[in-house]
Formats: structure tokens, C-alpha cells, sequence
């Protein structure tokens, strides 16, 4: 078979595992392991020798490949950045950053921006209880 024949089967797999209820992140996992096998054991002509060969490639190259494409310190930085994020607003430091926002810039063409952005994120929605609240520039 050709490797893209074995990826179409692999995903027809993928879904069908997806559609029988498992977790997306183990039927993805099942997935990339059986296509690298057979992917492999078809360039060496589907023998036996050749199974065990493309199962240790396969094995190897599962382990690898993932690490080295997300092992970059760029990517690292976004989930550092979500989690300054949260515990700055858990911590009440991003009401103070609005109000000292406001209380700096203020007085410039574009404050129901950021009075907007206040709102939104240091205030509970009251939409849920069916209130509305007016903020007054």
C-alpha cells in the first residue's frame, strides 16, 4: 500500500475509535503508533523480519519526533504567559492594572476601550441574573 492509503485507513481508524467513545487524545495516540508501524513495515515488504524492525522505527520515532517539534523555548512561553495570567487575575492585580490604567490615561480619546475591557474582565456578568449594569464615562 501506499503510505497515503495507509493514512486515509489510519484516520477511518481514528474515527471509528473517536465514534466508539475514546478519548480523542488516546485514539490519536493509537492511531500514530499503528500508521508509523505500517507505514514502515510496508517499505520493507510485509514480512516478518520486517515487522519487528518497523516496530522498533516506529517506536523510536514516536518517541522523538513530538519532543523535538515542541521542545522550542518560543512555545514554552505561551503557557507561562496563560498562567502569569491567571494567577495575576486571581490575585486581584488585574482591577488594580485597570484602575491605575484608567487613572493614567484616562483623560485620552479612547477610554470606553479600556473601561470596556474593565468591565468585562474584573466584573461578574450579571446578564445570568437578568440585571444590566450602566457605567457612566
Amino acid at each position: 500500500m501506499e503510505p497515503i492509503e495507509i493514512g486515509i485507513a489510519v484516520s477511518i481508524g481514528l474515527l471509528i475509535f473517536v465514534i466508539l467513545g475514546m478519548r480523542v487524545a488516546f485514539a490519536a495516540a493509537i492511531a500514530g503508533v499503528v500508521g508509523l508501524i505500517w507505514i514502515f513495515w510496508a517499505k520493507k515488504g510485509y514480512t516478518g523480519d520486517s515487522f519487528l524492525w518497523a516496530l522498533t522505527v516506529a517506536s523510536k520515532t514516536a518517541g522523538q519526533v513530538p519532543h523535538s517539534k515542541v521542545s522550542s523555548q518560543a512555545l514554552s512561553l505561551i503557557p507561562t504567559f496563560i498562567l502569569i495570567g491567571y494567577l495575576a487575575y486571581y490575585a486581584g492585580l488585574t482591577k488594580a492594572l485597570f484602575v491605575a490604567a484608567k487613572k493614567w490615561v484616562g483623560w485620552l480619546p479612547g477610554i470606553p476601550v479600556c473601561l470596556n475591557a474593565e468591565i468585562s474582565v474584573t466584573r461578574p456578568l450579571k446578564a445570568e441574573v437578568g440585571e444590566r449594569e450602566t457605567v457612566s464615562t
